[in-house]
């Protein structure tokens, strides 16, 4: 036994060498320095990197003031870079080799946006304003049954606690938007649960100021961050939601319904359900918050509440 510890010691520190090796070697990053055709940097500019295969983004990052940025990724093959900033027209580049790649000087070429001139148009991943980060739609993979809390798990910088809070690039988001207006009150909680993922064309991240910096153009220091959700074009001003139901034994049955209205104007919701397991919704927020049927406070392990999963307590709820 004495003998043999000298061995196991030398196989661990092994494997751990070669594991941080490994991990080593499949991470990739890439830097460079962006500027324009007078070699002067470019700030802001933002930086993703692209699976080559969909243009499914898979990190970004910005210039910094000296058009310095470094970016990494542990995706395995190649990667595309895409380069975007305002006033320049994009940039691509596809990298194959694995490891630290140093694009260097990148020459970014002035829009010029002629009218006789055939402009290459693409679709940027994400734009970096002074104030707002804002993600397209498009170039993240979503399920035809997805709702905005599974697209906003996508996000780079976005995280959604098991609460429903939802976090923005270190900081608690206190109300999501859309089309710049408050859904059911910005209660992010509700929101995430009762629009689709496919029915977004634009996800804004945005460090709004105060209501008094903005009535005197003052900044007091004092901000919040918000989501505003843009709508696709063939959403507005037209009806779109989700109807669900399913059977089960001992003749158990479940149904939900949510429709939402946008215009410039007026927004309208229609919601209801119809079960006999004991999903209840005391009230609207409740019932906005559990749109998914089974995600009630039924779920509580408190049984002084009197619940009992095994009846067939009957509900039904409608509301506009």
């Amino acid at each position: 036994m004495i003998c043999n510890q000298p061995k196991r010691i030398f196989i661990l520190c092994f494997l751990f060498l070669s594991n941080c090796i490994l991990s080593f070697s499949q991470s990739k990053t890439i830097k460079g320095i962006l500027s324009n055709s007078e070699s002067e940097p470019v700030e802001l500019g933002s930086i993703s990197l692209l699976q080559p295969k969909d243009s499914t983004m898979i990190n970004y990052t910005v210039s910094d003031a000296k058009g310095v940025f470094e970016v990494s990724t542990t995706l395995k093959g190649s990667i595309l870079v895409q380069i975007s900033a305002i006033g320049y027209l994009p940039y691509f580049r596809l990298v194959e080799n694995l490891g630290l790649t140093d694009l260097k000087m990148i020459e970014l070429e002035d829009d010029m946006k002629l009218l006789d001139e055939v402009v290459i148009s693409a679709v940027i991943p994400v734009q970096i304003k002074k104030d707002t980060i804002s993600f397209n739609a498009s170039s993240f993979k979503i399920n035809p049954n997805d709702n905005i809390e599974d697209l906003l798990k996508k996000l780079p910088g976005v995280n959604i606690g098991r609460d429903g809070t939802v976090n923005a690039n270190g900081e608690d988001v206190t109300k999501i938007f859309i089309d710049g207006k408050e859904f059911f009150g910005g209660d992010p909680t509700i929101v995430l649960k009762n629009l689709a993922a496919d029915e977004i064309s634009k996800v804004e991240i945005i460090d709004k100021k105060s209501y008094e910096a903005e009535l005197t153009g003052v900044d007091d220091g004092n901000k919040q961050v918000v989501i505003n959700l843009s709508l696709k074009k063939n959403k507005k001003n037209r009806g779109f939601g989700k109807f669900s139901a399913g059977m089960g034994l001992d003749d158990r049955f479940l149904s939900n319904l949510n429709y939402n209205q946008f215009s410039e104007t007026a927004q309208a919701s229609v919601i209801g359900k119809f079960n006999n397991i004991n999903v209840t919704g005391s009230n609207i927020q409740g019932f906005l918050e559990n749109a998914d049927g089974l995600t009630d406070e039924a779920e509580d392990d408190d049984t002084s509440s009197g619940k009992n999963l095994s009846g067939y307590l009957k509900t039904g709820v409608v509301g506009l």
